[in-house]
């Protein structure tokens, strides 16, 4: 794999050809360093060798760079959090591929989808804490097809994420 100069780096943004767990941790970085964190910071113990390489290479610039979402897309500030500007965020699927959590950098999960238990769409923990209401929208039940775009469309809405189509597959398509 070729390697990058952190400071062509700089320039262009974002790293080329790395994985998406080190981009995942190098966003990650992107939004520690925007809120103030502090550049000789630690990896957390949990995280995969890729993502936290990636969260201390992006330390290492000790710049910040501009703020945009993690996992492909942009996200919109938080509703309830209007001078909240972009903040990172992951989309994960379960191992078993039944269910997809959307979490905020800050490590709060926003949204689940559960085939077996149906939907949630939360408020970030800040917001939370700043008064905002836990549920945005849930509905709960064995979940399918139509639930799974209802699921996209209200993460989209309330957190201005765009869940991948393909983050999720149901028998039949």
């Amino acid at each position: 794999m070729d390697t990058q100069c952190l400071d062509d780096v700089a320039a262009a943004g974002e790293p080329a050809g790395r994985s998406e767990q080190y981009l995942v941790g190098w966003r990650f970085g992107d939004w520690y360093l925007q809120q103030g964190g502090d550049p000789d910071g630690r990896a957390s113990e949990l995280w995969s060798a890729e993502k936290a390489s990636g969260f201390l290479d992006r330390l290492a610039l000790r710049v910040e760079s501009p703020k945009r979402g993690a996992a492909g897309g942009s996200a919109q500030a938080e509703p309830g959090r209007p001078d909240a500007e972009v903040s990172a965020f992951e989309v994960l699927t379960s191992a078993h591929g039944d269910s997809v959590w959307v979490n905020w950098a800050d490590g709060s999960c926003i949204a689940r989808f559960s085939k077996r238990f149906g939907i949630d769409v939360h408020a970030g923990g800040e917001a939370q804490i700043a008064g905002a209401p836990q549920c945005l929208f849930c509905a709960h039940g064995v979940a399918g097809l139509e639930q799974w775009h209802t699921f996209r469309q209200k993460v989209r809405e309330h957190h201005g994420i765009d869940v991948p189509n393909d983050a999720i597959a149901f028998a039949g398509e």
